[in-house]
């Protein structure tokens, strides 16, 4: 594994404890992406501040439409 990337519902929740554990998990092994587009909060209003959070912890938070996807979506 080099590259983990993390898509679904709920930013505020579920995809939220995925990229912890994966960057806990990778200790710098690989790199972490979250596709902006492919994420929705349960609670709209934290969905920024969760962002903010998983990009400080470490993932980087990209566009489905970014050069780190290019080609690996249908």
């Amino acid at each position: 594994v080099e590259e983990v990337y993390v898509v679904g519902l709920a930013t505020d929740y579920c995809v939220r404890a995925t990229v912890l554990d994966a960057l806990k998990s990778a200790e710098g092994r690989w790199k972490v992406f979250v596709v902006r587009d492919g994420v929705k909060a349960v609670d709209f209003s934290r969905e920024e501040v969760v962002l903010e959070e998983l990009e400080k912890a470490g993932a980087r938070i990209v566009s489905d439409e970014g050069e780190e996807v290019d080609g690996m979506l249908l």
